[in-house]
């Protein structure tokens, strides 16, 4: 018997990057992920509100990181 491993749209099938946070599964299809980048000291920004954590430095670019 052959196994197909075909994951092309026109095939039907798609990949998705799966992970857990607080214990809880979640999955994204690779077509909506830009890139994954490791978990990077944060640098609090003084008088936001609680929810914004702070900002990162990517490739000179300051991103905000919520919660």
């Amino acid at each position: 018997m052959e196994t197909r491993n075909d994951m092309s749209p026109a095939a039907g099938g798609f990949q998705v990057l799966t992970f857990v946070l607080d214990d809880e599964g979640f999955g994204v299809e690779i077509h909506d992920i830009q890139e994954v980048i490791e978990y990077r000291a944060v640098t609090p920004v003084p008088r936001t509100p609680d929810f914004m954590l702070g900002v990162i430095n990517l490739r000179g670019k300051v991103i905000p990181v919520v919660d």
